[in-house]
C-alpha cells in the first residue's frame, strides 16, 4: 500500500491571500493585513472563521481566546450518596446556558475551572475593536466533550455527592471570542 507523500500547503488569507504566520499546533488566525478570521479545518483546510473582540479587554492586554457557545443540558438520569440537590440542579440547568472554552494554551482543569466560573456566571458579551491576542490551539472540533467536562464538574460540586450522571448537551456552533 503506497501512502501519497506528504505536500506542505502554504498558509494564505482567503481573503488577501497575505501569509499567515501559523505556529505549531495553531488552529486560528486573524489575518495582519486584512483582518479576515480564519480557522484550520481537518476537512476544509484554511477557511473563514468570525472573530468577535470584547470591548471589556483592559487597554495594553493580550485578549485570551474562547470558543463561546450556546448549550442545552438535560440531564436524564442522577444519582447520589446523600441527600438531594436535584431541584437545585433542575433550576440551574432549565434554560440554555453560555459555555466558555478557553482556546489558548492551558491546562485541562483550568479549562473546566475556569469554564465553570464563567458558566456559572457569564460576562457581557459586547463586541470591540481588535487587539492582539493569545494563539488559539484549541479547536473547535473540542468544545463539545469539553464542555461536557464542565457540566460533569457542576453537578460533582453539589452537596449531595454524585455517584452517577447521564445528561444530553445539545450545543450550537461555537463563536470565536477575544475575551
Amino acid at each position: 500500500m503506497s501512502q501519497k507523500p506528504v505536500q506542505l500547503i502554504p498558509m494564505l488569507c482567503v481573503r488577501c491571500q497575505w501569509p499567515i504566520p501559523a505556529e505549531l499546533d495553531e488552529t486560528a488566525w486573524v489575518c495582519e493585513q486584512c483582518g479576515q478570521g480564519l480557522l484550520l479545518d481537518d476537512v476544509r483546510g484554511l477557511c473563514a472563521q468570525d472573530v468577535f473582540f470584547s470591548k471589556a479587554i483592559e487597554a495594553g492586554k493580550k485578549g485570551q481566546p474562547f470558543w463561546v457557545t450556546r448549550g442545552q443540558v438535560t440531564v436524564t438520569r442522577r444519582e447520589t450518596y446523600k441527600g438531594d440537590s436535584s431541584l437545585e440542579m433542575r433550576e440551574f440547568w432549565a434554560a440554555p446556558r453560555l459555555f466558555f472554552i478557553a482556546a489558548y494554551q492551558t491546562s485541562l482543569d483550568d479549562i473546566v475551572s475556569t469554564g465553570v466560573s464563567l458558566l456559572r456566571r457569564p460576562i457581557a458579551m459586547e463586541p470591540g475593536s481588535p487587539v492582539p491576542f493569545l494563539p488559539v490551539v484549541t479547536p473547535p472540533d473540542d468544545v463539545h466533550a469539553l464542555a461536557e467536562f464542565m457540566v460533569v464538574s457542576v453537578e460533582a460540586e453539589r452537596r449531595d455527592a454524585l455517584k452517577y450522571l447521564e445528561f444530553t448537551l445539545d450545543i450550537e456552533p461555537p463563536q470565536l471570542w477575544i475575551l
